[in-house]
């Protein structure tokens, strides 16, 4: 699934209607080998507690996920999520990632979305340029999978040497022909970031070929730059993509923290942040809103997803932060404003 659709999704989530079905919003790691354990478990106990005159369709919607678990998932999946409902308003959704969710399942009368907003936040797209001393390919990884491989290269060259070239006419060929390649690379990468809007772009491959990539980037894609992962050529690419991918990761936390810390200079400075549940739901509702940030652990869930459901409903963006102290005294949540509140 591309980000666009994962956001459409979210959006789509977030205000749907409420029925008098129950609606089931599952998570699962698929690493994880206890998840069989852990969905029989929570669908049993849910079972005790949903009112017997819509048992039939509780039942309807665990065999959709029975059905689906046993038959649809891919191998390589790591983590999936469902939502499901039965009734008069029928309504199955099911997603498969190549990284891995948390175990989680609940019923409710509107789905659960902040594990998927998270995953959203965490892996969201990024492109890496997996270059060598002769060639560079730019690769698109999308919710850790590649989904895009933009420009492949194969290198014919060598197939001349001993034929029509010497062989110190053929590496001096090669370092010019390198050299022109970047710079072709270059040209494409601007054209996918701009078209895409990417803002993170990773180098990989051999240290000097990443090295004099990097010099000849331009500076609007030097600053979008997050890391240099040494990898090697006979490495898989998946393996690849999971290098980079914890890279990816670590910058995304330093991104969130940074984040804290711009809320709180702007709470200090002027008007145009808030702080605390009352103050964010009030922006929200408002359509004020324009960055949502909140804790991963928010004290209570109901009102963490209440919170998640309003910024999604209003295309607001959401940054979720783990761990973070300055953000806890604030209340756990707040977010920056388009303009000013109203008192």
């Amino acid at each position: 699934m591309e980000l666009k659709e994962l956001s459409s999704l979210v959006r789509e989530l977030a205000i749907m209607d409420e029925t008098d079905a129950p609606f089931i919003s599952c998570y699962l790691n698929l690493a994880d080998s206890d998840w069989k354990n852990f969905l029989e478990n929570r669908l049993h106990l849910i079972k005790k507690t949903w009112p017997r005159e819509q048992s039939a369709e509780f039942e309807t919607s665990v065999q959709q996920i029975h059905d689906y678990l046993s038959h649809k998932i891919v191998d390589t999946s790591k983590g999936v999520a469902l939502f499901v409902r039965a009734g008069e308003e029928p309504y199955f959704k099911a997603l498969q990632f190549l990284v891995s969710t948390e175990n989680w399942l609940d019923m409710d009368t509107l789905p659960s979305i902040y594990n998927l907003v998270q995953l959203k936040d965490s892996y969201h797209r990024f492109v890496i340029v997996l270059s060598n001393k002769e060639s560079a390919r730019i690769l698109e990884v999308n919710l850790g999978a590649m989904t895009e491989a933009v420009w492949t290269e194969k290198p014919e060259l060598r197939q001349r040497v001993g034929r029509e070239w010497t062989k110190i006419h053929y590496q001096n060929h090669r370092r010019d022909r390198a050299r022109k390649h970047f710079k072709e690379k270059v040209a494409i990468l601007e054209q996918l970031v701009a078209k895409k809007q990417h803002t993170h772009l990773i180098l990989a491959g051999n240290p000097e070929a990443m090295h004099t990539f990097a010099e000849q980037l331009p500076k609007h894609l030097k600053d979008k730059l997050v890391d240099l992962v040494k990898v090697s050529d006979k490495q898989e690419l998946s393996v690849i993509i999971a290098k980079t991918l914890s890279a990816f990761v670590e910058q995304e936390q330093q991104e969130s923290m940074s984040a804290v810390d711009r809320l709180k200079q702007t709470i200090a400075k002027s008007s145009l942040a808030v702080c605390g549940k009352d103050n964010t739901i009030k922006a929200l509702e408002t359509g004020q809103a324009d960055l949502l940030v909140i804790e991963q652990d928010y004290p209570d869930e109901a009102d963490r997803e209440e919170i998640i459901r309003l910024a999604a409903s209003a295309s607001c963006k959401i940054e979720t932060v783990k761990d973070n102290e300055s953000l806890k005294d604030l209340g756990s949540v707040g977010c920056f404003l388009r303009y000013q509140l109203a008192s």
